[in-house]
């Protein structure tokens, strides 16, 4: 995320270079030359909570009987 408000920042500078003189001894690399700090690693997930039995919401969806109905085939 730093390096791309860089890059857009150097942008913009190379912009206003180009429509309007820059002040003696300024140069658009200027910006190319601060330092970018390290990214930061992502914090780190938890583990799901496990499955109250006495939720019913919580539990899996039973699986239809393998007697069900099948949907129509459309013949070749």
């Amino acid at each position: 995320m730093t390096r791309l408000a860089v890059s857009l920042a150097a942008l913009a500078v190379a912009a206003v270079a180009n429509a309007q003189q820059l002040p003696p001894g300024f140069s658009p690399d200027i910006l190319a030359q601060l330092p970018v700090p390290p990214q930061q690693a992502p914090a780190p997930t938890q583990a799901p909570a496990p499955i109250d039995p006495n939720n019913p919401i919580a539990q899996p969806l039973p699986l239809p009987p393998a007697s069900a109905p099948q949907p129509a085939s459309i013949p070749a």
